[in-house]
């Protein structure tokens, strides 16, 4: 028999809010790890880690708007399947680590290509 479990609703709203709720949580460890008041403005945020990495606020958009079709998508799609709540919540947790790694290797990734390019300017005499 099919049962809609109350904790359905959970995994609906967590679909919407776990993106900004990782981002806060990440940014303050971060802040906090660095000495650093946990309200002091910087670029760590998961936007400004994909407007680096997709070099445009219009490709950056796009696939965060993705990524919170995919939660919801996953949660609309378990509900429908009658999935376990949990297991709904567990896949959407490990999608949010999986963005937030992949954003972090991708910054990391770019910041070190940044890096070479500017010692070899520095090597072959040209000026920054």
């Amino acid at each position: 028999a099919n049962t809609f479990h109350p904790t359905y609703i959970f995994s609906i709203v967590i679909s919407q809010v776990w993106l900004p709720i990782l981002d806060t949580v990440q940014v303050f460890i971060r802040r906090i790890l660095s000495g650093v008041s946990p309200l002091h403005p910087d670029k760590n945020h998961i936007h400004h880690m994909a407007i680096i990495i997709f070099r445009s606020h219009e490709k950056s958009t796009f696939f965060l708007l993705t990524m919170y079709l995919i939660g919801l998508g996953t949660a609309l799609g378990g509900i429908y399947l009658s999935v376990n709540p949990f297991i709904i919540l567990c896949f959407q947790y490990f999608q949010a680590l999986a963005l937030l790694l992949f954003l972090f290797h991708k910054n990391e990734v770019n910041r070190k290509v940044r890096l070479k390019m500017l010692e070899e300017k520095r090597d072959n005499g040209i000026s920054l």
